[in-house]
């Protein structure tokens, strides 16, 4: 604070060690004798034998050969291993009461459109409870669990939801993406490849594909497949600057 800076620049400097003041007046054996004088060139003592360096104890291990030099060098450290995503594989629910589930849906229906996200992700819990063969809740549920990074829950509502309907490509699209932000990224392209299957021209899934292969998974050749396959099926798409752009630099 203020006052602290203030005393500390009122601190005065400090006391340096002085050296005894040195007296002119003789020393007293030189008083006795007077005429008495040091040789010019007498020491003061004994000058001591100059020492000689000690020759170095060369051991066995101070030169080491090639062999050793190269065993004892860094090695890269290799890239961490990609997690993968436990399955739960979930079988086909039984249907619950629907007219329930649907009050909860339309619930949480309003809730998501209101961006009120918890709730919604409440409501459509309450649905799936109620009617845990109700393939709109689980798909919902999916999709407002993802919004609020709730990625557990997106996963396990998107593995209902395709439980129910295995061919839906917009369910799988999405447990796609929900697999690829949690860090799932070999599962995310598995589930990517498996929409093309089903579908070869869907650009959604060859753009998130070629992005995976090219950003996470490190596959350059993988990528560039994909990216060439969007190029093919919409020549103008939105992304199509930036995808020459990354083909130019990775021929």
């Amino acid at each position: 604070n203020a006052l602290a800076e203030n005393a500390a620049s009122q601190l005065s400097a400090p006391v340096l060690a002085q050296s005894s003041p040195r007296s002119d007046k003789p020393a007293f054996f030189q008083r006795l004798n007077p005429f008495r004088k040091r040789p010019k060139n007498e020491p003061l003592m004994p000058a001591a034998p100059e020492a000689k360096p000690a020759t170095p104890i060369v051991s066995a291990s101070s030169n080491p050969s090639p062999t050793m030099a190269m065993a004892t060098r860094p090695q890269p450290t290799p890239p961490p291993p990609i997690p993968r995503y436990r399955y739960q594989s979930p079988p086909k629910p039984a249907e619950g009461n629907r007219r329930d589930a649907e009050h909860y849906f339309v619930q949480g229906l309003q809730a998501q459109r209101k961006r009120r996200l918890p709730e919604a992700v409440t409501a459509y819990r309450a649905a799936t409870q109620a009617d845990p063969g109700y393939f709109e809740a689980h798909y919902n549920l999916g999709l407002a669990a993802f919004e609020v990074g709730n990625w557990n829950l997106s996963l396990n509502a998107y593995e209902n939801a395709l439980a129910i309907t295995a061919d839906s490509v917009n369910a799988r699209f999405n447990f796609a993406l929900a697999l690829k932000q949690a860090g799932y990224y070999r599962d995310a392209a598995n589930e990517l490849e498996t929409v093309l299957t089903g579908k070869p021209d869907e650009t959604r899934a060859h753009l998130t594909l070629a992005n995976l292969y090219a950003q996470q998974l490190n596959e350059p050749k993988q990528a560039r497949a994909h990216y060439l396959k969007v190029l093919e099926v919409d020549p103008r798409h939105p992304q199509a600057a930036a995808i020459r752009s990354w083909l130019a630099a990775n021929p």
